[in-house]
């Protein structure tokens, strides 16, 4: 779980930039990289959590 911690973490770091220059330049690259990184981030927890569950199962058996 620390793993996920990290990358939540990252995550509101690197969104929150890319937020904060949208907010200060209006360019929108900036608000295509923060929804980039969401959807990355999002794909990558969803990834980690469906390993945890693979290894309880495989763990069961």
């Amino acid at each position: 779980m620390l793993i996920l911690r990290l990358i939540f973490f990252l995550m509101l770091a690197t969104i929150g930039g890319g937020l904060t220059l949208y907010l200060f330049t209006r360019e929108r690259h900036y608000l295509r990289f923060a929804w980039r990184s969401f959807q990355v981030s999002l794909a990558l927890v969803v990834l980690i959590m469906l390993f945890y569950v693979f290894e309880r199962v495989v763990l069961m058996v």
